[in-house]
């Protein structure tokens, strides 16, 4: 997941990544997804962690 979708789909055109995605909603909410690990600023790490819990996925920061 990458804020610009741009870089987002280069870098998985780069390391052949099949799925990217721009938002993280959409990160979140996707089935196939079962956990996610937030690599951002320290000061969004509640935010996204409060979301992933509430999805019901296992959330490492």
């Amino acid at each position: 997941m990458q804020r610009n979708i741009s870089k987002a789909e280069d870098y998985a055109i780069k390391y052949s990544v099949l799925k990217f995605y721009g938002d993280v909603d959409d990160l979140i909410n996707d089935p196939e997804v079962d956990s996610l690990c937030i690599a951002t600023p320290p000061d969004s790490h509640c935010y996204y962690a409060l979301k992933v819990v509430a999805s019901g996925k296992i959330c490492c920061i």
